[in-house]
């Protein structure tokens, strides 16, 4: 009787509350369901307590992730393609009661949320970041070259892709005082598994742009160089295979075909700019 109405007075004054603060901030409508009978323990001394914790435990911790991942465009779109559902459970025996990301679990579209819901209830913050960090891992969004990436590795990717390529690419034409196109492998260079995938767009001006606009530059010291570049070089290709690249042998990294320079480095030792520049450099001095 004391689970019945505390639940009875939870959906009547808190649930529509939380059912509305969670679709605002998400963008989007999403479902919300729960297992309230097992959510509510028959211990009688939290039995009034339970339904309120909820608010605490499941919801709060939703809304305050939601917020986060939905903080920009690429956030909500991502959301809105990959979240249908949130539901709320508990299984004793799996619960955490800190490792909260042992308690998630998202699948076809549907965020299950599995939380002791009178444990460690001031824990929220903790809560909500796990539930953001598995959203911005598991949820997919199209980035500007059509490709789909999780969202953890499509933000740093638009953000090189506006801020920092045109800068790049720019340099590149000063350099070689004609167009050169750059095409970039994002789904290579952005492979799953790598530590340095979510920064792996912000290595680019050591891994690959500074060597490349300054072995141009060498190479185009004068008009016979601007020449023969211009007629050698029409695309460069920026990729990354782990079984072939090379960390220190650059030479090994690179291939010149039609055309076009397929440049394959590791992201490993990021400082050996000039390094990398000079085998560019000496690669394409050998085919003029």
């Amino acid at each position: 009787l004391k689970c019945r109405r505390a639940l009875k007075a939870f959906e009547k004054e808190k649930l529509p509350g939380l059912l509305e603060e969670i679709n605002k901030a998400a963008g989007t409508e999403i479902k919300v369901t729960a297992d309230f009978p097992i959510l509510c323990t028959q211990d009688s001394s939290y039995a009034l307590k339970e339904f309120w914790t909820l608010e605490q435990v499941f919801y709060k911790p939703c809304i305050e992730a939601l917020k986060t991942v939905s903080s920009d465009d690429l956030g909500k779109a991502a959301i809105k393609a990959s979240l249908t559902t949130i539901h709320f459970t508990l299984d004793e025996k799996t619960a955490p009661s800190s490792n909260f990301k042992n308690g998630l679990k998202f699948v076809d579209s549907v965020l299950t949320i599995n939380f002791k819901p009178m444990s460690n209830v001031q824990m929220g913050s903790a809560r909500a970041q796990a539930i953001q960090k598995l959203w911005e891992e598991q949820c997919n969004v199209v980035v500007e070259s059509k490709e789909i990436f999780p969202l953890e590795q499509a933000r740093p990717l638009t953000k090189f892709r506006n801020e920092l390529l045109p800068g790049f690419l720019q340099e590149i034409k000063e350099a070689s005082k004609g167009e050169i196109k750059v095409t970039i492998n994002e789904k290579a260079i952005c492979l799953k598994g790598s530590k340095y995938d979510y920064d792996s767009m912000w290595n680019f001006e050591k891994r690959y742009f500074r060597p490349i606009i300054n072995a141009i530059k060498e190479v185009c010291i004068d008009e016979d160089g601007i020449e023969a570049l211009q007629e050698l070089l029409k695309e460069i290709v920026l990729t990354y295979d782990p079984k072939t690249a090379p960390s220190s042998n650059y030479k090994n990294g690179l291939k010149m075909e039609d055309g076009v320079m397929t440049i394959n480095f590791s992201n490993s030792n990021m400082n050996y700019m000039k390094e990398r520049g000079a085998a560019i450099q000496k690669y394409l001095e050998d085919r003029l």
